[in-house]
């Protein structure tokens, strides 16, 4: 975690363009501790906990090595970095000329070990993943209820993830139920996926987790994502309430959990944050152009790769995953780019978690502020775009952005702020979206020209509003942290010191852009001053 003195000292040159802004206060999610439970006094009521960091990183290299599961001698699990006082761990790979390569390894001896040539690093056998379709073939009849509250909620996007959600409770629970599959025998049934699911984090930083002063600091991108997700745990507790209530009309021999586990608010987090910080989308043919890039897949299909999860996310990843309905394994292999002659003694292993233009999906969704990004949608809406604006990339959030490293803004966004412009020019409008379609560089350079004042001066606005907001927020996050000691920001705004870097990580981009378009009206208006006193 970043200390105190050091963000504030951080920040506070960042605080030179700022703006009042109103907070708006959000009722506090409640994260309740866990209720007495019925399956059992040898229930381990103790597992999930808010303030619990440490991770069972033991029990997880003891279920890879007595599972299926095929691993590089080269491969070990490293602490990475520590956020918000979490050790998170990663996947490394060692020096093949270390002389000790045997010993380097996380994973016990009997694990099913690849050559050392090997390309594949992993390989995770079907059978041990979850696969949200699979479960609920098996599961359909059951979940169709809940099922159909989700979807009549409007989230129909996420019903699989809701399936994979319940699986992992089903799984938790499995050793504490009262009764087994087809009877009522009081012996314990083991979790094909224990080990892995005893190694999962308790405590998660994502949006759904954050309090309310911490939501009150976020842009307001970053809080509408965390509206939605909130909004969507609300929906599938109320799933999972309908499950529980069909699990008992039903009287099914297959027993899933105790229903007081769908009102326990903590359990029902922890799940919920599992699923959405672990899964990708599944599909059978992958492009070429993204590999490495696990979440660039079909949305009807969720999945979760136990092991798999320990990949941590980078902008260029030297990991990509190969999967299809028709192996027999998810396998996770070197790029063929991999550079095996690292600085160091190890090689860190990298995924893509995807959609690298929008920061926010980072914060909110994953839980980490991702300031490696090399690009940053540019926040520019338009409502009701005409096709011809949806043709020149309005809606394509890769392609309206900003370059983090210089500010430096997508073509997409110029032509469509010049477009938009133009609404009042039909004749030139006209022009310009015939030269875009037909490819005519010379004709679009033309047309930029001849408006480079209006359109530099119409991003100007937006950005410099971009800026004030964020520049707002990072004010009230210092004033936070100037009050407060750094024992009681850890206990009562743990997520803040995150939001700040998130949000100072923006304003420096947006203050690149700024300045670059600075640079473009003042270069223009030379120009024009130069050809004024040469026509006198």
């Amino acid at each position: 975690m970043i200390r105190k003195q050091q963000l504030i000292t951080l920040l506070f040159p960042l605080l030179d363009i700022i703006a009042p802004s109103t907070a708006f206060i959000y009722p506090r999610l409640s994260i309740n501790s866990l209720s007495p439970f019925s399956i059992g006094a040898s229930f381990d009521n103790d597992f999930i906990r808010e303030d619990d960091d440490i991770r069972d990183i033991d029990s997880l290299l003891e279920w890879v090595s007595d599972s299926s599961i095929r691993i590089s001698p080269l491969v070990s699990l490293s602490p990475s970095h520590k956020s918000n006082d979490v050790l998170n761990y990663g996947m490394v790979l060692n020096r093949k000329d270390d002389e000790d390569v045997d010993q380097q390894s996380s994973f016990k001896n009997n694990a099913l070990l690849m050559p050392l040539e090997s390309k594949t690093v992993l390989e995770v056998p079907r059978s041990l993943v979850l696969d949200s379709q699979e479960i609920h073939e098996e599961w359909k009849d059951i979940l169709q209820p809940s099922l159909q509250y989700i979807d009549n909620a409007g989230f129909s996007d996420g019903r699989f993830s809701f399936v994979l959600m319940v699986k992992i409770l089903r799984e938790y629970y499995l050793p504490f139920l009262d009764r087994e599959e087809g009877g009522s025998s009081e012996t314990k049934k083991k979790s094909v996926w224990h080990g892995w699911i005893q190694s999962l984090p308790k405590k998660f930083n994502t949006g759904v987790c954050m309090n309310d002063v911490e939501l009150s600091c976020l842009p307001p991108f970053s809080k509408a994502m965390a509206d939605y997700e909130r909004k969507r745990l609300e929906i599938f507790r109320e799933a999972l309430r309908i499950f529980a209530q069909q699990q008992k009309q039903e009287a099914s021999s297959y027993y899933f959990f105790d229903e007081c586990v769908a009102e326990d608010d903590a359990m029902t987090l922890w799940a919920f944050n599992v699923v959405s910080t672990r899964c990708w989308w599944y599909e059978d043919a992958r492009d070429e152009n993204s590999r490495g890039d696990i979440h660039s897949l079909s949305a009807e299909r969720p999945i979760m790769v136990p092991i798999g999860d320990m990949f941590n996310h980078c902008e260029s990843p030297n990991i990509y995953v190969e999967d299809s309905s028709s192996s027999d394994a998810v396998k996770f292999t070197l790029m063929d780019n991999f550079d095996d002659e690292p600085t160091n003694s190890k090689n860190d292993l990298f995924l893509s978690y995807g959609v690298t233009t929008n920061p926010h999906r980072f914060l909110i969704r994953f839980g980490f502020p991702n300031t490696q990004m090399s690009e940053v949608f540019c926040n520019v809406l338009y409502s009701n775009p005409s096709q011809e604006m949806i043709n020149l990339g309005c809606n394509d959030r890769t392609k309206m952005v900003y370059r983090t490293k210089d500010g430096a803004v997508a073509n997409a966004v110029w032509d469509t702020a010049l477009y938009s412009l133009l609404d009042q020019v039909t004749e030139d409008q006209a022009l310009f979206y015939n030269a875009q379609q037909e490819g005519d560089k010379d004709m679009k350079a033309v047309m930029h020209e001849k408006y480079v004042i209006e359109t530099s001066l119409i991003l100007r606005k937006h950005v410099v509003n971009e800026l004030a907001q964020l520049g707002a927020l990072l004010r009230k996050g210092a004033f936070i942290f100037s009050s407060m000691s750094e024992t009681e920001l850890e206990r009562e705004h743990p997520r803040l010191s995150m939001i700040q870097l998130h949000n100072a990580f923006l304003f420096e981009t947006f203050d690149k852009v700024r300045q670059g378009i600075d640079q473009r009206i003042q270069a223009e208006l030379k120009k024009r001053r130069e050809a004024s006193e040469l026509s006198t």
